[in-house]
C-alpha cells in the first residue's frame, strides 16, 4: 500500500522509464522513503519486465578504497537477498583484486580502468536489451565508482552498443557537495528531476499505522513534532515511537536536546536481556566501521572475544543490523548512536588503531584502509609520519592499478590536509616532499618519459620511512629496465633492492611480496640469473603458500607467479602450474589474465607436443581480444608466433613430400608478423623463420635474416638464451653446407655458452649437444628432415619435451614472463 505522495513519484519515474530518458534524480530530505519507494518499484512493477536488467547499489558513508561502492555492493555473496525480482542484481561481482600491480612491472596503463572494462562486459552479456541502474545514496559513492556511472553514461553508445541505458540516482537535499572532482550537472540535465518531499501530517499516520502503531493515539501537534524531530525518516520514526512511547518519556517537545536518543537506545536493548552489555560492547566496535564488517573482525577488535557471531546474528533478528555481503547496521543513524556510546568510553582512538593493525596483519595491501583508521586514531598526530607513508603508498597503488584520476586526487587531498596540520615540523616536510618525487616519477612513467622519471627518483634525499623508501628503490628499477641502461646500473639497483627484502619481510606483506616480484622478474628476464630468480621465487612462494589461506591477494599473486611457472620448472610440469592458472582467471573473468596464461599454458603445451591443445588455447587467445575490444591485450605477436609453429608442427612430418609446402606456408605466415625493430618477439620470430628457410635450403636468405638478427635485433645484447640460438644457427648453416670445421667451432662455443635459461632443460641441451658432436664427427649427410631426427634419436631424451629441444633446428615459443 502506498501513499499519495509515493504513488505520484513512482508514476514519474514509470513514465520516464517508459519515455527512454537515460537520467531520472531523485531528491528529498534524508529518511524520506525515497529508498523504500524505489525497492517497491524494483520488487514489484519493475520486476515484470523480463527485457530489463536491473542493478541496484547503495552508497555507504566514508568508502575508502577505489570502487568500494561497487564491488562490496550488499548481496553479490547472497543470493537469498530481500530482493528476489527476475534479473535483478545488487552490484557487479568484480574481483577487488583487479590489476594489483604485483604483474606491473612493465605494464603501461590501459585506455580504460580494467573495472569499468569488467562492468561494461556484464552488462554487455545480458540477453536482455534495457539496463536500470540504481544508485542509492549517490551522495556517498566513492569517487572512482561516481566517475564510472558518469562514463557509462556519457558513452553508452560506445560501451553498450544498441542496449538502452537508463540510471536513477538517489541524493539527500542535505548532502553536502557530492565531489570535489566530478561535475555531475550534465549528468543530470539530461534527464528528469523528481522532487520527493517529507511525508504530511495524513501519511504519517498511515506509516505508523503500516508500521504497526495503530494503537498509539497521537495528536496532530505531536505528530508535526515527530516529523520535526525525526526529518520524516522512516527507520527514525520507528526508532523514535518504540523509545519514547513506550518507555513513557516526559512531555514531547520539539527542542531535541531534550529528545534524549541514548535512553531510547538502552530501550531497545532491553529487548536482548543478559546479553544486552555484550551486545552493546560488540555494536559499539563495529560502529568505527565503514559499509559492511565480518564477525573476525569485531573479534579482533575485541581482544578475540567468544560468541561474536552468535550476538551479530541476534541484532539482526532484531533489525538493528541486516546481512549485506556480511553484516551492516540497518541505517546510519543506529551506527551513530552506538558510536556516540563508544565516544563516551572513550574507546573509538583504541579501537581505530586496533582496526588499522587488523588490517596490516589481514590486509597488508589495503594502504588507504589502514591509513584512514591510524589517522582516526591519532587526533595528536603522534604517528603522522606513519599515516602520511600509508596514504603515499594508497596512492602509488592507485596510480599503477588505475586511470580513475578522481580517486588519486583524492587521496593527494587527504595528504597535503594531513601534511598541512603540522608543517612546522621538518620530518613531516621531508615526508611530504618524497611523496610528491614519487607522484612526480609516477607520472613519468605512464607518461613513458622513463629518463626523466629516473632522473626525478635520483634526485630524492636517501633519508625517509622505510616504507616510502623501498618505494622509491623499486621504483628506481622499474623505470631504469625500461631505459636502455648498461646493465651494471641495473645490477647494482636489484642488488640494493634485495638488501630491503629482509628489512620488510616481517611487518610489510604487500611491499615484501611487490618488491620480490619485481626482482623475479628481474633476475630471470633481463639479467638472466636464473639461479637467484629460482631462489627469490621458491620464496616467495613459501611466503605466499604461509599466509594466502583464504586471503585473495596472496592468491592471485601465487596464481600469477604460477601462470610464469616455465621461467623456473621444465614444461611437463609447468604445464600443470599454468593450467591451474588457466581455471582461477577465468572463473573470475579476468580476461587480461586470463589472456595471458593461455598463451604461456599454450607455450608449455606446444612444447610437450600437443598440438591440437595449444591451437585450441591460442584461439581461446584471439577470440578474446575480438571480443573485449575495451581491453589492452599486450603483445599478441607472440599469440601468433606460438600458433603458427603449433599449426606447422602438427601438420610436419619427417617421412612425407608435402613438407615443403607447409615449411612456406609458415614462412609466410610470420613474414605478416615480423619487423626488425628490436625487441623479443622479433628476435624470436626471426630465429624461428631463419630455422623455416634452413629446412626450406634457402641459406641465402637464411644468412640474410641471420645478419638482420644479429647485427639489428640483438645488437649490443649479451643474453645467453640468444647467444646460444645464434650460434645454433650458424652451425646448422655450417652442418647443411658440410662445412664441417666450422661446425666443430660452433659447437665447442655452443658446449661453452650454455644458456641460463634452459638450466630447467640443463639435461636435454646436453644430450642435445652430445647428438650434434657426434653428427658433426660422423659427418652425416643427410636431407635436412632426416638429420633433425637423428639428433632427436642420438640424443635420445627420457623428458617430453626432448621431441622439441632435442632437434637440429631448435625452435622457441613465446610466453609472457615479463608483465
Amino acid at each position: 500500500m502506498l501513499s499519495k505522495r509515493q504513488t505520484t513519484a513512482l508514476n514519474k519515474i514509470k513514465q520516464a522509464f517508459d519515455n527512454g530518458d537515460s537520467i531520472i534524480h531523485l531528491h528529498g530530505p534524508a529518511g524520506g522513503g525515497k529508498t523504500t519507494l524505489i525497492k517497491y518499484l524494483l520488487q514489484t512493477e519493475m520486476a515484470e519486465f523480463e527485457d530489463c536488467s536491473l542493478y541496484y547499489i547503495e552508497g555507504k558513508r566514508d568508502t575508502v578504497g577505489s570502487y568500494e561502492t561497487i564491488t562490496l555492493a550488499e548481496g553479490i555473496r547472497r543470493p537469498n537477498h530481500e530482493f528476489t525480482g527476475f534479473n535483478l542484481s545488487l552490484g557487479f561481482k568484480i574481483s577487488s583484486l583487479f590489476n594489483l600491480g604485483v604483474a606491473g612491472v612493465f605494464q603501461k596503463k590501459p585506455a580504460l580502468d580494467p573495472k569499468v572494462n569488467f562492468v561494461v562486459e556484464e552488462l554487455k552479456r545480458k540477453s536482455t536489451s534495457q539496463i536500470l541502474i540504481v544508485a542509492d545514496s549517490f551522495q556517498y559513492w566513492d569517487v572512482a565508482s561516481k566517475n564510472f556511472l558518469l562514463t557509462l553514461n556519457n558513452y553508452r553508445e560506445k560501451l553498450l552498443g544498441q542496449k538502452r541505458l537508463c540510471v536513477v540516482i538517489i541524493t539527500d537535499d542535505d548532502a553536502k557537495q557530492i565531489s570535489d572532482y566530478i561535475d555531475l550537472s550534465t549528468l543530470y540535465a539530461r534527464g528528469l528531476e523528481i522532487v520527493f518531499p517529507l511525508p504530511s501530517r495524513l501519511e504519517l499516520r498511515s506509516i505508523l499505522y503500516l508500521l504497526g502503531y495503530s494503537e498509539l493515539r497521537i495528536s496532530d501537534d505531536d505528530l508535526d513534532k515527530i516529523i520535526s524531530i525525526t526529518g520524516g525518516n522512516l527507520d527514525f520514526i520507528k526508532f523514535f515511537i518504540e523509545g519514547y512511547y513506550y518507555s513513557k518519556q516526559s512531555k514531547l517537545s520539539t527542542d531535541t536536546s531534550l529528545f534524549d536518543v541514548m535512553k531510547m537506545l538502552e530501550h531497545r536493548l532491553e529487548v536482548f536481556g543478559d546479553k544486552k552489555d555484550d551486545l552493546s560492547e560488540v555494536l559499539q566496535a563495529s560502529s568505527i566501521l565503514n559499509g559492511d564488517f565480518k564477525a573476525e573482525q569485531i573479534e579482533y577488535l575485541l581482544n578475540h572475544k567468544k560468541n561474536v557471531e552468535d550476538l551479530l546474528q541476534e541484532s539482526c533478528e532484531h533489525a538493528i543490523l541486516k546481512e549485506s555481503n556480511h553484516y551492516i547496521f540497518s541505517n546510519t543513524f543506529i551506527q551513530e548512536l552506538f558510536y556516540k556510546k563508544l565516544k563516551k568510553s572513550k574507546k573509538e582512538i583504541k579501537f581505530s588503531i586496533e582496526y588499522a593493525n587488523y588490517l596490516k596483519e589481514r590486509e597488508p595491501e589495503n594502504y588507504a584502509g589502514r591509513a584512514y583508521y591510524l589517522s582516526v586514531g591519532d587526533p595528536n598526530n603522534e604517528r603522522i609520519l606513519e599515516v602520511l607513508e600509508l596514504f603515499t603508498m594508497a596512492y602509488c597503488r592507485n596510480i599503477e592499478s588505475s586511470i580513475e584520476d578522481a580517486e588519486s586526487k583524492k587521496i593527494e587531498v587527504l595528504i597535503k590536509e594531513k601534511a598541512q596540520s603540522s608543517l612546522d615540523r621538518h620530518d613531516v616536510k621531508r615526508q611530504y616532499t618524497l611523496f610528491l618525487n614519487l607522484k612526480n616519477a609516477y607520472e613519468l612513467y605512464f607518461q613513458e618519459r622513463y629518463r626523466e622519471a629516473s632522473q626525478v627518483l635520483d634526485q630524492v634525499p636517501l633519508l625517509g620511512t622505510s616504507l616510502i623508501m623501498s618505494e622509491i628503490e623499486r621504483m628506481k628499477l622499474v623505470v631504469a629496465l625500461m631505459v636502455n641502461i648498461h646493465t651494471d646500473k641495473i645490477r647494482r639497483l636489484t642488488e640494493r633492492l634485495h638488501e630491503i627484502l629482509n628489512e620488510l619481510k616481517s611487518h610489510e606483506k604487500e611491499q615484501w611480496c611487490k618488491i620480490a616480484f619485481t626482482l623475479f622478474s628481474t633476475y630471470s628476464n633481463k639479467l638472466g640469473d636464473f639461479d637467484q630468480s629460482e631462489r627469490i621465487v621458491n620464496e616467495l612462494l613459501a611466503y605466499i603458500n604461509n599466509y594466502k589461506g583464504g586471503h585473495g591477494y596472496y592468491e592471485y599473486l601465487g596464481n600469477v607467479i604460477a601462470r610464469k611457472a616455465c621461467v623456473f620448472k621444465q614444461a611437463s610440469l609447468a604445464v600443470f602450474n599454468t593450467a591451474d592458472s588457466l581455471e582461477y582467471f577465468s572463473n573470475r573473468s579476468d580476461y587480461l589474465q586470463y589472456y595471458l596464461t593461455l598463451c604461456n599454458h599454450s607455450g608449455n603445451l606446444l612444447v610437450l607436443g600437443k598440438y591440437d591443445e595449444a591451437i585450441n588455447h591460442l584461439t581461446k587467445c584471439l577470440e578474446l581480444v575480438t571480443e573485449h575490444p575495451l581491453v589492452q591485450f599486450p603483445s599478441q605477436e607472440k599469440v601468433y608466433n606460438n600458433i603458427i609453429l603449433s599449426k606447422f608442427f602438427n601438420k610436419y612430418n619427417i617421412k612425407e613430400y608435402e613438407n615443403q609446402l607447409y615449411i612456406s606456408e609458415a614462412i609466410q605466415e610470420f613474414e605478416k608478423k615480423v619487423s626488425d625493430v628490436s625487441r623479443e618477439s622479433n628476435a624470436i620470430i626471426h630465429i624461428n623463420m631463419i630455422n623455416l628457410y634452413l629446412m626450406k635450403g634457402d641459406y641465402q636468405t637464411s644468412q640474410e635474416m641471420l645478419d638482420v638478427l644479429t647485427n639489428k635485433i640483438l645488437k649490443d645484447t649479451e643474453d645467453s638464451f640468444y647467444q646460444y640460438y645464434v650460434l645454433n644457427l650458424n652451425l646448422v648453416l655450417c652442418v647443411l653446407q658440410h662445412s664441417w670445421e666450422e661446425a666443430e667451432k660452433y659447437c665447442s662455443r655452443m658446449k661453452d655458452n650454455f644458456p641460463s635459461f634452459h638450466k630447467k632443460n640443463k639435461l636435454l641441451i646436453q644430450q642435445r649437444n652430445f647428438a650434434l658432436q657426434k653428427l658433426i664427427e660422423h659427418k652425416a649427410s643427410h636431407p635436412s628432415n632426416q638429420l633433425d631426427e637423428w639428433i632427436y634419436q642420438n640424443a635420445n631424451p627420457l623428458d617430453e619435451a626432448g621431441g622439441f629441444y632435442c632437434r637440429l633446428f631448435l625452435f622457441s615459443d613465446l610466453q609472457f614472463t615479463s608483465i
